[in-house]
Formats: structure tokens, C-alpha cells, sequence
């Protein structure tokens, strides 16, 4: 893995390039595991599937989750 600190040090544009389209990848990857986990998780808590609320936290669970993911495979 590329040291994301390292990235204005010498790395061409291209370099660059391959580096962030790699990270959005991986959170692709990442929305598609934690899409499935919390929705599970959230309608085993929950019996309202048409409240904004719940939506709105849904979003902000799995967002979290695979951002948290993201920055664990980069570490």
C-alpha cells in the first residue's frame, strides 16, 4: 500500500489517479459487504421500515461502517 502522506512527494498524476480510483473501489466493496449487515440490524431493532428517521440513520450506519472498514484496510 502507497502511504497516503507520500502522495505529493514525487507520484505522477496518473500514480494518483490509480491511488484514489483503488480507494473508491474498495469502498464500493465495502458499501456492498455492509449494506446486507445493517440492514438486517436495523430491522431486527425496528418495525417501521417508512420513517424518515430510520432511513436516515440506515444511511449513516452503513456509510460509517464502510468508511470504518476503508480506513482499517488502508492501516
Amino acid at each position: 500500500m502507497v502511504n497516503l502522506y507520500q502522495l505529493p512527494l514525487g507520484f505522477s498524476r496518473r500514480q494518483i489517479l490509480s491511488i484514489m480510483l483503488n480507494q473508491i473501489v474498495v469502498f464500493g466493496l465495502t458499501l456492498i459487504i455492509s449494506l446486507p449487515l445493517t440492514l438486517v440490524m436495523i430491522t431486527k431493532t425496528s418495525y417501521a421500515s417508512n420513517d424518515p428517521r430510520l432511513i436516515n440513520l440506515f444511511i449513516k450506519i452503513v456509510i460509517g461502517i464502510s468508511v470504518g472498514i476503508t480506513l482499517c484496510w488502508n492501516i
